[in-house]
């Protein structure tokens, strides 16, 4: 199975987009995790760990159901990164600079159309790329870990069931990793 199976859902999000607001705060999240699925990526192995870095502008939008928030160079918040310490030696994933970037941001609505609502948040990188290199996605069943469509400052990763972070080449080829850490950090001595 090549990436471009898992990012379906894509196409769909291009018709909610919103503005981020004036209140904006650059906020940092590190995470770090394992990689669970090696899929079709021949540098990377089951059990290898990574680690990496995702960062946008939050919000104080109050709405509830989706929302999309596009980054468009030039970037004012840097995207994400993500490094695989492999066998072979680090394989790293970071966010094009001359690309824009999305996250999806899910509070208390039915995303699949089945009658279960969740809370979820999703980064795609690199727009303008076939596949987007890094997919990171956090998914709540409960609706209890995101109160808005807002960006949010602070993340608690026990509230969400899913945390994963899918890597992609342009040749289609993936691996899957389990979140299993992510803290808020600060920056630029914030």
């Amino acid at each position: 199975m090549k990436f471009r199976t898992l990012i379906g859902p894509v196409a769909c999000l291009a018709s909610f987009v919103i503005v981020s607001s004036a209140n904006a705060e650059l906020v940092t999240f590190r995470f770090k995790g394992v990689i669970d699925d090696a899929g079709t990526m021949p540098a990377i192995r089951l059990g290898d760990r990574f680690f990496g870095e995702i960062a946008w502008e939050s919000n104080t939008d109050t709405g509830t159901g989706q929302a999309i928030y596009f980054f468009r160079p030039p970037l004012t918040a840097p995207g994400a990164h993500v490094s695989v310490n492999a066998k072979q030696g680090r394989v790293e994933f970071a966010q094009d600079p001359l690309q824009s970037w999305a996250v999806y941001v899910i509070d208390n609505f039915d995303l699949a159309s089945n009658g279960i609502l969740v809370d979820e948040i999703q980064y795609f990188s690199n727009l303008e790329s076939p596949i987007p290199n890094i997919q990171f996605r956090l998914r709540d069943t409960d609706t209890t870990a995101l109160s808005s469509t807002a960006l949010p400052a602070t993340i608690d990763l026990s509230q969400f069931e899913l945390a994963m972070v899918t890597l992609a080449t342009p040749s289609g080829d993936y691996a899957t990793g389990r979140i299993t850490d992510l803290k808020r950090v600060n920056k630029g001595g914030q």
